[in-house]
């Protein structure tokens, strides 16, 4: 199957998730020694898919009782009285579309999360469910608006070609003896499924376009780590007298990410090591080595073995593009007129 990308994994939500595994977007390739603590960098709007933490409760009624469960659920669900939940720029986001989404999302987490909304403690988190899919969907709509303003459309064969991968990997999976089980499993048909599809697409192009340059300043650098300052001082004085700074990082470094290939850390862009690293890497000329650097992970000696402007690669690319997506995105917003019209919301 043809990579669908994060975001396309993000709209299609619980749905995808449940029939085809794990994303396989590739997993952060951040150092083991100092990964950056800045927030992660999904698009504010695609942050909408459920990431409540749920407490660990009984497990989830038979399916014979699970409709009843659902209806349980759907009694703690509050609903404006008009026709919409939402109005972006005037458009309107339907009650009756979000009833189906919530509907749905709500299934699909009752019975991944084992949850029974007969208990109190579980049932507290439907208000913020329902803020969350509202989100989504108010966020998809104004990406919608924003691509449809630029001219960004995907082609029909575009879309054709994504459906026909998605069915040929919910199929080759195993899961379902056929397509129409999945889409009723999923709780979902043909129409919607492709237009999740669709959406999930336009935004991958939008984020080609507002995620700013593939081309990043970056350093390429090796280092040992070490618990103590003491230690630190011990090792930086063995290379001032001419020792390898390999040979060092087997005896002495504590990165186990790192040790056994030397303390390489590979290329890397600003802002993904923490900020006391980052200025060390970045202020050193290629070919020097650093004066020891605290962090909260122990104290490092850098040796920097090239700072240049080259492309991004894998994760950090999608990182990147994903962050500044989110910049322009968080922006478009600001401008954005946004009513909320869920009874919990109204007053915001």
């Amino acid at each position: 199957m043809r990579k669908m990308g994060l975001v396309v994994l993000f709209l299609i939500g619980l749905v995808l998730l449940s029939a085809c595994g794990t994303s396989d977007v590739p997993a952060t390739a951040t150092p083991t020694l100092v990964p950056t603590a800045a927030p992660t960098a999904t698009p504010v709007w695609a942050e909408a898919t459920i990431t409540v933490t749920l407490p660990t409760i009984a497990p989830v009624p038979t399916p014979e009782s699970l409709e009843a469960n659902l209806a349980t659920a759907w009694r703690s669900v509050q609903l404006p009285d008009g026709e919409n939940v939402a109005l972006v720029n005037g458009v309107p986001v339907t009650k009756s579309d979000y009833e189906i989404e919530l509907r749905r999302q709500l299934k699909q987490l009752t019975t991944q999360y084992q949850l029974n909304w007969n208990d109190p403690e579980i049932a507290m988190y439907i208000p913020q469910i329902q803020q969350d899919i509202l989100e989504q969907m108010l966020g998809t709509e104004l990406i919608r608006q924003l691509a449809s303003a630029q001219g960004v459309h995907i082609p029909q064969e575009q879309l054709e070609n994504e459906i026909a991968d998605l069915k040929e990997s919910v199929l080759s999976q195993g899961y379902y003896s056929s397509w129409d089980e999945f889409l009723s499993a999923n709780d979902v048909n043909e129409e919607s499924l492709r237009a999740l599809v669709a959406d999930g697409l336009l935004i991958q192009e939008m984020i080609k376009i507002h995620g700013g340059s593939p081309e990043q300043e970056q350093v390429h650098a090796q280092h040992i780590m070490v618990d103590t300052e003491e230690t630190a001082k011990e090792v930086l004085a063995k290379l001032e007298a001419g020792a390898s700074f390999e040979d060092l990082v087997k005896e002495y470094s504590t990165d186990s990410g790192s040790k056994d290939s030397g303390g390489d850390l590979g290329w890397f862009p600003r802002g993904y090591m923490v900020a006391e690293f980052e200025e060390a890497a970045f202020s050193t000329a290629v070919g020097e080595i650093s004066d020891i650097v605290q962090t909260s992970y122990g104290y490092h000696i850098i040796r920097v073995l090239g700072h240049e402007v080259r492309a991004l690669e894998g994760s950090m690319l999608e990182e990147a593009q994903s962050a500044a997506f989110s910049e322009w995105y968080r922006e478009q917003l600001s401008l954005a007129a946004i009513e909320r019209l869920l009874p919990d919301t109204a007053a915001q």
